[in-house]
């Protein structure tokens, strides 16, 4: 892979053309992406080597090859996303340090997770929420669907509708009771009425 510094408007330069990157990822001076290039294609990495985009090279000069999906800033309504999921929880910190853990790992699928998280935490309240948060944290659990899944398993923990309690007597505390039998007919006497 070959290091190529990005421009103002989220381009680099490449054998004499221009190759856009999503809005936002230029961060100012010193911005760099690493390359590298297998047949007609290009492909652009991130410094952690996580895949940013890609576009098949052109075999002209002075174009600029784009993909119209670079123009929109997903970052804002990431923060958005980001911001509605903090409201769900106690402890503000962890949650935002949890929440840029998943966007570290899962660039191209932040939006993804994110979607998962507020489905999940849509129908559910804050004390299972932050038990959640808490057990994904320690578990290193950074994926949308799998904090689903754990946060069905502690709701359902929470909000058991089925407690185990002790069985009561009718009679109260009377266990001598329980033994009585009931009283039972004889058979015959019902075929006397019947065919009569």
């Amino acid at each position: 892979m070959k290091k190529y510094f990005l421009r103002k408007h989220n381009v680099i330069n490449y054998r004499s053309n221009f190759y856009t990157l999503p809005e936002g990822t230029y961060k100012g001076p010193g911005s760099f992406v690493l390359v590298k290039t297998e047949g007609d294609k290009i492909f652009i990495y991130d410094k952690n080597k996580q895949l940013i985009t890609s576009h098949v090279i052109s075999s002209e000069q002075g174009k600029t090859i784009s993909n119209t999906h670079h123009k929109r800033d997903t970052s804002k309504s990431l923060d958005e996303m980001a911001h509605k999921i903090g409201d769900y929880f106690t402890d503000k910190s962890l949650i935002e340090d949890y929440l840029e853990k998943i966007r570290h790992k899962y660039p191209r699928y932040t939006r993804d997770h994110f979607q998962a998280l507020l489905k999940a935490l849509k129908t559910t309240d804050r004390q299972t929420a932050d038990k959640t948060l808490a057990f994904c944290v320690n578990n290193d659990i950074l994926h949308g669907l799998e904090f689903d899944q754990a946060i069905h398993i502690f709701h359902l923990e929470e909000h058991d509708t089925n407690p185990t309690e002790p069985i009561k007597l009718l009679h109260g505390t009377d266990i001598l009771k329980i033994e009585y039998e009931p009283q039972t007919s004889n058979i015959d006497d019902y075929d006397k009425y019947i065919n009569l």
